[in-house]
């Protein structure tokens, strides 16, 4: 990987990624696709139920988003918990809140 994974930090750039996914796939105002897999481990020690997941299992979560081309725009990994997913959903918003991205 040549470049750093990072989201858009401009509007342009932002604009770009929205309307390459309603080009591609018809999916308008779209600023990428979020998926998220719990990686399963060995719990750490005396780390009681931090890691212990819905699924009945000890995890970390693995989380990317990727741009209409699959390109990655983001990605963090070794979160503890489901409370992970919507902390990047945050980073995420304030991220194009601090630019000025509307529709």
């Amino acid at each position: 990987m040549g470049e750093e994974v990072q989201l858009p930090s401009t509007k342009t750039h932002s604009l770009e990624v929205s309307n390459q996914f309603e080009r591609r796939w018809n999916f308008p105002h779209a600023i990428g696709a979020i998926d998220g897999k719990h990686v399963s481990i060995r719990a750490p020690g005396n780390s009681g139920s931090d890691y212990y997941n819905y699924k009945q299992f000890h995890s970390i979560v693995l989380l990317v988003i990727v741009d209409a081309d699959y390109n990655f725009l983001f990605a963090d990994a070794g979160g503890k918990g489901d409370i992970r997913v919507l902390v990047c959903l945050l980073k995420m918003l304030w991220a194009y809140l601090q630019i000025g991205f509307k529709y």
